[in-house]
């Protein structure tokens, strides 16, 4: 009797492990399939829109030659259309800054007091875009006029709606038809070259001993992070921020009141050594 019932309970546990087994098969074949070939990825976007499948069911994830990280998401907007996400990673400091062409609904919004965006100073671009964050006044810097003609691109040639920029991504929101798979592989590069604008590399700074981090512009060279014009580290007017060790001019650093890097409260300036 007690062998029977043994065998009783060890057939119900495998059945019930075969059970469970096939349970969490079936949730991985509801997940996304991730794509590391954007060439596959097309293809099952294609096969998709055409319904042999589920629009849920197509994700790009893969790493770009310099090694930043590019997502692509496709699937059905609010309204049912077709829409497509397109991301690439960025550094963490970044502020966070949602942009959207102006319209009707926000202009209203504005006057009415309920809606208030950045204004960069631009006044074609301002009229231009919508633009939102939670901190306005490290938005509005972030945003140069390296960055401004970039998202300003975004919009007019991949027929971008929605442009987000976040702690560790930049992302472009478009519909399918505005911005169909051929046109991918060139934003992703686009979008590529403006995730750059707020990143930094190491510069060698003449009269300080080692490399200091200086902000890069769309051609990879180094710029002021607060003028950006161009930096070689042997200008005579450069200081570095003793806490994140970030190079500037330093009529920049002084008309900034400290250092102009997002997210640092640095107030100490390191000046070069006097030549002799």
């Amino acid at each position: 009797m007690t062998a029977a019932l043994l065998l009783v309970l060890a057939l119900g546990g495998l059945g019930a492990l075969l059970l469970l087994g096939d349970g969490v098969a079936a949730a991985r074949g509801r997940g996304p399939r991730v794509h590391r070939r954007l060439g596959a990825f097309v293809r099952s976007v294609e096969r998709a829109r055409a319904g042999d499948g589920r629009l849920t069911d197509v994700v790009y994830q893969s790493a770009l030659r310099n090694g930043r990280r590019v997502w692509i998401r496709f699937g059905l907007g609010p309204r049912g259309s077709a829409r497509v996400r397109v991301a690439v990673a960025t550094c963490r400091g970044v502020p966070p800054v949602g942009v959207r062409l102006e319209g009707a609904l926000s202009r209203l919004g504005k006057r009415l007091g309920r809606r208030e965006d950045i204004q960069t100073g631009d006044v074609a671009f301002d009229e231009r875009f919508f633009l939102e964050s939670s901190r306005p006044l490290d938005g509005r810097r972030a945003l140069g006029r390296e960055l401004r003609q970039s998202v300003d691109e975004a919009f007019r040639r991949f027929g971008a709606d929605r442009l987000h920029l976040r702690p560790g991504e930049l992302a472009v929101e478009a519909d399918l038809t505005a911005c169909p798979p051929g046109r991918w592989r060139e934003l992703i590069r686009h979008l590529d070259r403006a995730a750059a604008l707020v990143e930094v590399k190491p510069l060698r700074i003449r009269g300080l001993e080692g490399e200091r981090d200086v902000a890069c512009g769309v051609d990879g060279a180094a710029r002021c992070v607060y003028c950006r014009d161009g930096l070689s580290g042997d200008e005579d007017d450069l200081v570095a921020c003793e806490r994140c060790r970030t190079a500037v001019h330093a009529e920049c650093w002084d008309e900034h009141g400290g250092c102009p890097v997002l997210g640092c409260d640095g107030r100490a300036p390191e000046r070069p050594r006097l030549r002799a």
